[in-house]
């Protein structure tokens, strides 16, 4: 990372809408590295994860024409807790590296990486700044259910699983509430504004 860069961790539970204040960031011409879509890259293209992955879960793991296969890894994770960490351990730093490399192919002074697990995964380590992304459970709710055509007890059990809006909001620098009512973008360029300081 480059003198004058700053590194900005944009995250939020499940429907609170850290999508949406990441490409309006991106629509003012701030560089988002999505993580989530990245590590989904990372785990077709990488070596070093296809044999890991293939090691810990069987050589079903990947399908014939060389990409993941869904099926399999999603009945690996959910068959027992333990092995969604064990999947992260060969994941995350993959990822890790790969948006070390990513911020210092970009001259920007401001970088923004969006990541729904920031603190889980250890990526807050990566950034100087963190922006939590936040909205009222019921809005999280309808949001997640429109989207993922799932019930709400489904959608619930996943915000669940989720860190609390609570302790996102006390670790993190900055807040946008997004709730349909407050003027996000506003809220964006005053941190703009706030990051901007010399």
């Amino acid at each position: 990372m480059k003198n004058n860069q700053i590194a900005v961790g944009l995250t939020g539970g499940i429907g609170s809408g850290k999508s949406f204040v990441a490409n309006l960031l991106e629509q003012e011409g701030y560089p988002v590295y999505y993580t989530d879509k990245e590590a989904r890259r990372l785990m077709n293209e990488s070596r070093e994860i296809h044999d890991s992955l293939s090691a810990l879960v069987g050589k079903d793991a990947y399908l014939p024409d060389g990409h993941l296969n869904k099926n399999r890894m999603s009945a690996f994770v959910f068959a027992d807790k333990s092995n969604a960490e064990r999947v992260n351990r060969i994941v995350h730093p993959v990822v890790r590296d790969d948006f070390k490399h990513w911020v210092s192919s970009h001259a920007e002074p401001l970088l923004f990486m969006e990541c729904a697990i920031l603190y889980e995964s250890g990526f807050n380590d990566l950034v100087q700044r963190v922006v939590a992304v936040t909205a009222p459970d019921a809005v999280r709710l309808k949001r997640v259910t429109d989207r993922d055509q799932c019930t709400e007890e489904q959608a619930a059990a996943r915000m669940r699983l989720q860190m609390s809006t609570e302790e996102l909001c006390r670790r993190a620098d900055f807040v946008i509430v997004n709730d349909g009512q407050q003027d996000v973008a506003a809220a964006i360029n005053g941190i703009i504004k706030a990051l901007s300081l010399p």
